[in-house]
């Protein structure tokens, strides 16, 4: 949504493999200016927190509104319309050579803005097009030459939702990091809790305050190791029997109780819909 008009442009869906969250130790310590030291071991976080951090509102700068564009050029040609008017009105003879020609230009902005009004913000190769033709066209009383016209840029606000939940959900831990003060990759060691069952619902774009998305834990794959180098393990439910957890680390595999699971340094959780 555009801070400026308002203007609120549809949901545009895009395929995803995974839903990235960032452990808030991360993104404290980037917001402090290196303020704490994520790769110790700090208060846990909740994933229910990262997720709301991940589909929270954010305000993005430089981006183009077609809608402020089309009110931009609607006062434009609404001041040409009424100089042209005035142009006209003036005149003892709109029958002669300059006073045709006046008329002429006349109706073409009114056109023009007609046309305005009637604009799709959506229709960005239309908007384009006029933009293009006002170089040539809107000249003379308004000024002469003019510099090529360019979409109005500004603030606007931006969210990321799910529109359509997938049947296997994959959240990608993002421990690594970039730590300007040490001018380097780190990885945080912060423990991310997270449950056996999730609702997705709060992250839907149709959320309305009670919905209910409801996920189940199927697979944790956990990394041990720093920035540059380490090993991956995964717990998972056995298949033979669902209530049942194993650690698998390359050949050696191992019963795990749930507790061991929710207690490991998650790297990436898989959740299955159960509806």
């Amino acid at each position: 949504q555009c801070c400026t008009c308002k203007y609120k442009r549809p949901i545009q869906n895009t395929p995803f493999l995974d839903i990235p969250v960032v452990p808030t130790s991360i993104t404290e310590y980037l917001r402090t200016g290196g303020v704490g030291k994520p790769t110790q071991r700090l208060p846990a976080c909740r994933l229910t927190k990262c997720l709301a951090n991940y589909t929270t509102t954010e305000v993005v700068g430089d981006v183009e509104c077609a809608s402020c564009t089309i009110q931009r050029e609607m006062v434009e040609w609404e001041e040409e319309v009424l100089v042209l008017g005035g142009a006209v009105q003036a005149l003892t003879n709109t029958r002669g050579p300059e006073g045709l020609a006046l008329v002429e230009e006349l109706t073409k902005a009114e056109k023009k803005l007609q046309q305005l009004k009637q604009m799709d913000p959506e229709d960005i190769e239309e908007l384009h097009q006029l933009l293009s033709s006002d170089d040539d066209e809107l000249s003379g009383l308004l000024g002469g030459t003019k510099p090529k016209k360019r979409l109005v840029r500004g603030d606007a606000h931006k969210r990321l939702v799910l529109t359509r939940p997938p049947a296997i959900l994959c959240i990608h831990v993002q421990r690594r990091f970039y730590d300007p003060v040490a001018n380097r990759m780190s990885k945080t060691l912060q423990q991310v809790d997270f449950d056996e069952y999730l609702n997705l619902g709060p992250y839907c774009s149709n959320y309305n305050g009670t919905t209910a998305v409801p996920y189940k834990l199927q697979a944790v794959v956990e990394h041990q190791g720093n920035a540059f180098s380490g090993h991956y393990q995964t717990y998972r439910r056995r298949p033979d029997d669902s209530e049942k957890w194993v650690l698998v680390s390359d050949q050696d595999v191992g019963p795990r109780t749930l507790l061991q699971v929710k207690s490991s340094q998650a790297y990436m959780l898989f959740y299955e819909a159960t509806e």
